[in-house]
């Protein structure tokens, strides 16, 4: 009977010892899937730009937990010589052709928005002009509906959206004041129909004045979407350590 008990008392704690085991092992196996699951931080996105005629291109290694440029390469001389010098009213144009984000982007580059719009269309530029000369002062909210709609988001990826600005149903809009949402816009969405092109222009100040960044969604893209402004350079402030994130005060939306 004795060594019955004995028996049954080695077996029990046994399979107590194996169950513990097991357990930290499962509790081990957990622990190193999450360190597998650790994402690369660190991506490179070159940058083709074509400025006075004149084509050059960048490659910047970026830590996006960090948002710092880790290392630029590529025709950087040339690139300093663009975007070193002072210029408040430059302006960036981003003709988007595929719906999915690339780390490849082209970026034409204006001394102007002047310059980009005649650049653009002379269309845009009449019909704008026409609005302005309805209303006394530049700085005006103005809706035009049609088919196209826009969604802002507070950070990247599309991610806690700004409902407030959110634009639907439209061929034009302006809005020249962001008031609590100044400088908080991280990515956005167009939605639109096919054969249309629909223009979203960022300005980094009131009033549409500033640098501006204008995105020019094609007639081939019916829903599309920027998922992250750093990526996108302002000015050449990349080799200054920032980017275009959280620094849009005003926009327009313009389909046609």
């Amino acid at each position: 009977m004795k060594n019955l008990k004995t028996i049954t008392l080695l077996i029990i704690t046994s399979l107590l010892f194996f169950t513990s085991c097991e357990k930290e092992e499962d509790g081990f196996v957990e622990e190193v899937k999450g360190e597998q699951k650790t994402e690369n931080t660190v991506i490179e996105v070159t940058h083709n730009y074509t400025y006075k005629n004149e084509k050059f291109s960048v490659v910047y290694t970026f830590d996006t937990k960090g948002e710092e440029v880790l290392k630029v390469e590529g025709n950087i001389e040339m690139a300093e010589e663009v975007f070193g010098k002072e210029n408040p009213e430059q302006a960036l144009y981003f003709p988007i052709k595929e719906a999915e984000s690339k780390d490849v982007i082209d970026i034409v580059v204006f001394d102007s928005f002047e310059e980009l719009k005649r650049y653009q269309n002379e269309e845009e530029n009449a019909f704008v002009n026409f609005q302005s000369q309805k209303n006394k002062s530049f700085c005006y909210d103005h809706t035009v509906n049609g088919e196209a709609t826009v969604r802002f988001y507070h950070d990247i990826f599309l991610q806690n959206e700004m409902t407030f600005i959110r634009q639907n149903n439209i061929s034009f809009r302006q809005d020249f004041d962001l008031g609590g949402l100044n400088d908080r816009l991280s990515s956005f969405e167009v939605r639109k129909q096919f054969g249309s092109t629909t223009s979203v222009y960022l300005f980094e100040h009131g009033c549409f004045r500033g640098r501006s960044y204008t995105f020019n969604f094609m007639p081939s893209v019916a829903h599309a979407a920027v998922f992250d402004l750093r990526t996108a350079t302002l000015s050449g402030w990349w080799f200054w350590r920032k980017s275009w994130n959280d620094q849009a005060s005003s926009f327009r939306v313009w389909d046609r």
